[in-house]
């Protein structure tokens, strides 16, 4: 051994000194812990000390009670030092290694104390570039139990093996030159030994960062030491004169080596299988032989390569058709799973970087293959959870999968996560030339918080029942964490009711984990948010449901105290909610509301639990008619001899309501106290419903309202009834409230009811419930009893913070209209205006909103003048409920364009059917546009106001007309409204020309209307004035009233079919033409008379300067030389005939010329 590396090797012990009675230790592995695993699905403490992080029927993580003090056994290593260190564990020995700056430690990390045995073995001085490597070894055959070490320094090359660590003092002073060999290395230009890896029992395997593989032989064919080097393979020739040209740096060559595995023994013990993977998928496989003279050698005959490369590219799960490919191969393992098994199938770890329409995607794959002398053969590929860096951003160390026996699940250690995944059993009846995609029974991901700083892992076979396959993972400062799979059965099949590999079952099991592990420093309980609603909600709901009814396999079979029983619960419900808000908050408006109620039921029984558990005398006569309720709705199942309240409290908590309903209304009438009973309902509704409502759900927008759990029975009824007993009577228990504690359950009492209450009416107001009438009537007559009872005892303020609290303005308004009757009114404006200045708009709006309910418009234009900005605002977004009183607030400050558009607005709005108030609004509209007009507007505003103006006159016309003719009709009953009846109108003022059942079938819908003076429109009011008899009481301008409203109609189409009715109908309906026509041996003056009398001569004098109403008489006209078909009984059949009989195109053309 060089002078350089030698030392002395001290091995220690930091825990606190055997005692001296105690038997020493033949080997420092005497320690060990056997873990047993615990039943799947009951997690339980672990054994031997160790810290169980978390636990589910899956898998367990434990941080192990042994933490030498290079890993911080009594405090955290610095930053400096944790970085420079690097571990793993053995499964051969169960030891663990740590290589830091300046020494090597081992040491039993299963070991069940806390400063377990340590061998530290000093380094001497650190090497200038890269560290040395450390492999542990099995142990001697028949000599020790303790592993052995190799040293290997990754520049020299130099190796120094040590049989046993126990015994490597006295090893370090004999320098026997059998323990000690070298890897030519051509450090010169640029090589290093970049793996190493213990492949026994052919030796240690070493890889080069020249892509040279070199077996270590560490024994000869007698078993003992004897140290020898056999070279698997060269660099390539273009590496070695690139090296030789110029040195090479780290990475600079290329596919570095990324795996060396050992294969099953063969040829009787004299030979060894070895394989080796680089990056680029280069699959080699050597078969290792001793000769018989004992030398060992490479049968090249046997030696197989092959690019795995190439086998991936069309067998890749997930991978979209098309996409460019990039490919680094990360780790290999052989799986062995049983004897029926191959042994010739590989499973590999493999980075795929995917390209499609210039996006990449990273994802990592298990890629199981057969490989032998015959060929690859790909069996399938998997596509693993979560998403990696890009290539060149890969963590180091880079990902490493392990599989322990019995080889069922892939432990694939990334980053700060380790996937797990269960395999698909390897067996040559599976294997096929069909390629398929695998989707595991059950897959899972464990996550470290980022402070966790992973140096190494390692991994345990199961060596037999009842241990478990483990990944071990070593931690700077936080020792040594085992993860173990629970293996339930030998084929691994689940014990679960659902299917593991179910989304839902998953995400509970991780729920789970983190509400009852959730104060772990390890493990990240987060998951990503790739989860859906529909997976979300029912994992949620599922585990509500395990605590509300104690099933959860993480919660004891049974509590010796109810108390302890709901805090425990309630303490995980409250976490649960705290989990679901960092990790679902796109999904929390759909499940907060389901956590929250199942707090409030479970703080509802545990506070009435705490009431009830006393001895006294009413508490007992309680219990008796609480158990009688519980019996006698078969909430528990009977049994002989049981605990039924507790029983129900500990089962059947979601059954509270209906419990507490019935309990109330029985203590009601009952000899029990009213004190007792206000007790109760304080207790439940407010501080277990009320209080959580408040903390989690009332202001939060994104939750729209719901129905809360209470409203499913009449339990809010009863309390008010009772709060009425008790406050709003003369109740001389209640009269004066002389305790801040009397006083305090008042204020509670008031505001449990007025949330609740309100809460229900936004609920009905967002659903259009049917029952939001009678709510709302109820409410606004109880709740001025509500506030007169906190009035009344001297609780003004409090009323008033109450609505205040939960910001609902309107109440506020209320309270402050309300105190106007009492306090003076300089208290309600300052008041009013701290609420403008503390909330602005949002009190603004909702104060308008009472006052114009309220009718109090004065309030609106006189005490909010100082708040015109919010007036404005106001009326621009609520131009519909604002109309009545907008409209003169706009006339207040001059901006009568406004008025003008409002009061158009309101009186155009359907709902506004009044005669009289349309009149009046169309005038004052005529009026603003004309007076804003007149004070001077852009053009574009000056056309708009003229077109208002016009508007608002031709609806004046419909108006006065319609009312005009009410007017008319109505004088001949004296202005009795309920004598004009359809009948009436019939018999007095039809046209006898027409047909009276026509008439009364089409006036009939809004005849009532008319007469109730509401708002005809043009077509019915066209209807009604063209069935009036133009001869007889003044009515001869009802036609030319029709034609003028038919002249308002918009639609043109609409207007000309109105328009030749009218015509059509004045012409054959009301004039003798008849009589008219026949001239002969009349004088001049007669028949003069004659024309002038007509009512078309009376209807032309009006209407003759309307060009298109009278345009719309010539259509008629020219209608008649028309050859069409006429149908029988229609105003064109009685007009051809008079065509045909009176020339009376002639006579119309006559009474024009008349008419002029």
């Amino acid at each position: 051994m060089p002078a350089t590396s030698a030392g002395l090797f001290r091995p220690r012990k930091f825990a606190a000194p055997a005692s001296p009675a105690a038997p020493a230790k033949l080997s420092f592995l005497a320690d060990l812990t056997t873990d047993l695993a615990a039943p799947p699905g009951v997690p339980s403490a672990p054994s031997s000390g160790a810290t169980e992080l978390t636990k589910n029927d899956k898998y367990s993580v434990a941080r192990l009670p042994a933490v030498p003090p290079v890993l911080g056994g009594h405090s955290l290593p610095s930053a400096a030092a944790a970085a420079a260190l690097n571990a793993y564990t053995d499964n051969a020995t169960r030891c663990a290694l740590a290589v830091g700056e300046n020494t090597i430690n081992v040491w039993p990390y299963s070991s069940t104390d806390d400063t377990p045995l340590t061998f530290e073995f000093p380094l001497g001085t650190p090497a200038p570039s890269a560290g040395p490597l450390a492999i542990l070894t099995r142990p001697a055959p028949g000599t020790t139990l303790d592993p052995g070490l190799a040293v290997i320094d990754s520049c020299s090359g130099h190796v120094c093996f040590y049989e046993s660590v126990q015994y490597a003092p006295a090893l370090g002073m004999i320098r026997s030159a059998r323990s000690e060999t070298t890897v030519a290395l051509l450090a010169a230009q640029g090589e290093y030994i970049t793996l190493a890896e213990n492949v026994e029992p052919a030796g240690i395997a070493v890889a080069t960062s020249w892509q040279r593989v070199v077996l270590v032989v560490l024994r000869d064919h007698s078993g003992a030491p004897h140290l020898s080097s056999v070279e698997l393979t060269r660099p390539p020739a273009s590496r070695r004169f690139a090296g030789w040209l110029r040195g090479a740096a780290p990475g600079e060559l290329g596919d570095e080596i990324v795996a060396i595995r050992a294969g099953p023994p063969g040829l009787h013990g004299h030979g060894q299988q070895i394989v080796v993977l680089d990056a680029a998928g280069s699959f080699r496989s050597f078969v290792f032989l001793v000769s018989a003279a004992g030398m060992p050698f490479v049968d090249h005959r046997s030696t197989v390569l092959y690019a795995l490369a190439s086998h991936l590219e069309r067998n890749v799960d997930g991978l979209i058709p098309g996409a460019v490919l990039a490919s680094r191969f990360l780790d290999l393992q052989p799986l062995v799973q049983d004897n029926a098994a191959p042994h010739d199938v590989y499973v590999c770890l493999v980075a795929v970087r995917s390209s499609t329409h210039g996006l990449d995607a990273e994802q990592l794959l298990l890629l199981k293959l057969q490989i032998n002398a015959s060929g690859v053969l790909v069996l399938g590929s998997h596509q693993l959870p979560g998403v990696l860096p890009l290539l060149a951003a890969l963590p180091a160390p880079s990902p490493r999968l392990y599989i322990p026996r019995p080889g069922r699940t892939a432990f694939v250690y990334v980053g700060n996560s380790v996937i797990m995944s269960d395999l698909s059993p390897a067996t040559s009846a599976t294997a096929s030339q069909d390629f398929s995609y695998y989707e595991p029974q059950w897959e899972d991901v464990v996550n470290f918080k980022t402070a966790v700083q992973i140096i190494g892992c390692g991994y345990e076979d199961r060596r037999a029942a009842p241990e478990n396959p483990a990944l071990v993972l070593v931690t700077a400062g936080h020792g040594v964490v085992r993860i173990e799979r629970f293996l339930e059965d030998p084929t691994g099949s689940t014990a679960m009711d659902t299917d593991p590999s179910d989304p839902v079952a998953l995400l509970k099991s991780h729920i789970n984990q983190a509400i009852f592990y959730g104060d772990s420093s390890l493990v990240n309980f987060d998951v990503d948010a790739s989860f859906l609603l529909d997976t979300i909600d029912p994992a949620v709901r599922s585990v509500v449901s395990s605590i509300l009814d104690s099933s959860s396999p993480y919660l004891p079979g049974n509590f010796s105290s109810t108390r302890d029983s709901f805090s425990l619960r309630l303490e995980l419900l409250r976490r649960l909610i705290e989990y679901t808000r960092s990790n679902f908050s796109d999904s929390l408006y759909a499940v907060l509301p389901v956590m929250v109620e199942a707090l409030e039921k479970l703080e509802v029984a545990s506070n009435l639990w705490n009431i009830i558990d006393s001895h006294s005398a009413e508490v007992v006569d309680l219990k008796s008619i609480l158990k009688r309720i519980i019996t006698h709705n078969d909430l528990v199942q009977k049994a002989l001899s049981q605990d039924t309240i507790r029983l129900f409290f500990a089962n059947n908590v979601d059954e509270i309501l209906p419990v507490l309903t019935e309990l109330v209304a029985e203590i009601s009438a009952s000899n029990v106290s009213l004190k007792l009973l206000v007790m109760i309902l304080v207790s439940t509704l407010h501080d277990a419903v009320h209080k959580n409502e408040v903390a989690y759900i009332f202001g939060n927008s994104e939750i729209p309202p719901f129905k809360l759990w209470l409203f499913d029975s009449s339990l809010l009824v009863e309390a008010e009834q009772i709060y009425t007993k008790a406050f709003c009577s003369k109740n001389e228990a209640f009269q004066f409230l002389d305790s801040s504690s009397s006083r305090n359950e008042l204020i509670q009492f008031t505001e449990t009811l007025y949330f609740l209450m309100t809460s229900a009416i936004q609920f009905m107001q967002q659903t259009n419930d049917d029952q939001l009438h009678e709510y709302l009537k109820w409410y606004n007559r109880r709740k001025g009893a509500w506030v007169d009872a906190l009035i009344s005892r001297g609780l003004i303020r409090e009323a008033l913070a109450i609505s205040q609290k939960y910001h609902d303005f309107y109440s506020v308004a209320h309270i402050l209209e309300k105190e106007r009757d009492q306090m003076s009114p300089e208290y309600v404006f300052d008041k009013i205006d701290f609420f403008m200045n503390q909330y602005g708009y949002s009190f603004a709006s909702k104060l308008f909103d009472f006052y114009i309910l309220k009718k109090q418009f004065q309030r609106i234009l006189v005490d909010c003048k100082p708040y015109e900005t919010f007036l404005e605002q106001y009326f621009q977004e609520n131009p519909k409920n604002s109309d009545e009183v907008s409209w003169i607030y706009y006339l207040q400050v001059r901006n009568f364009k406004e008025a003008s558009n409002v009061l158009m607005s309101l009186s155009i709005d359907e709902t506004t059917e009044n005669q009289g108030v349309r009149e009046f609004n169309f005038s004052m509209a005529k009026l603003c546009a004309i007076v804003a007009k007149s004070e001077g507007t852009i053009v574009e505003d000056g056309t708009g106001l003229d077109e208002l103006a016009v508007d608002a006159e031709n609806n004046l016309v419909a108006i006065r007309i319609q009312n005009q003719l009410h007017q008319k009709i109505s004088s001949f009953v004296d202005n009795k409204r309920e004598l004009i009846t359809l009948e009436y109108f019939v018999a007095n003022f039809l046209n006898p020309k027409l047909s009276r059942n026509e008439v009364e079938t089409k006036i009939s819908p809004f005849f009532q209307r008319f007469v109730d003076e509401k708002t005809l429109s043009k077509e019915e009011l066209i209807s009604l004035l063209t069935s009036i008899n133009p001869t007889t009481h003044g009515f001869n301008q009802v036609f030319s009233d029709s034609l003028k409203i038919a002249a308002l109609i918009s639609n043109d189409s609409i207007f000309h079919k109105q328009a030749c009715d009218i015509w059509k109908r004045l012409i054959c309906s009301t004039d003798d033409w008849g009589l008219i026509s026949a001239t002969e041996g009349n004088s001049d003056e007669v028949n003069k008379s004659r024309v002038k009398g007509t009512v078309l001569f009376n209807t032309l004098k009006v209407v003759q300067e309307h060009k298109e109403i009278m345009s719309v008489l010539d259509d008629v006209l020219k209608k008649t030389h028309e050859d069409f078909i006429i149908e029988e009984g229609s105003w064109d059949e009685k007009l051809q005939q008079l065509v045909v009989e009176c020339n009376i195109e002639m006579w119309i053309s006559t009474v024009r010329n008349e008419a002029k």
